[in-house]
């Protein structure tokens, strides 16, 4: 089987975007979602 490996940049709907991937492919998952901190410069929490 082939192996994907994706790298997703969005602005606005990321972690959509990323939860409509993964539902798509079988066997994929999240390996890692960078997240906002606090004095950052994007809304806390949310996907870079």
């Amino acid at each position: 089987m082939s192996k994907i490996t994706t790298f997703l940049m969005f602005e606005g709907k990321a972690e959509e975007a990323i939860n409509f991937y993964t539902s798509v492919f079988d066997d994929s998952e999240i390996r890692r979602i960078s997240r906002y901190g606090a004095k950052e410069d994007g809304v806390e929490g949310t996907v870079k």
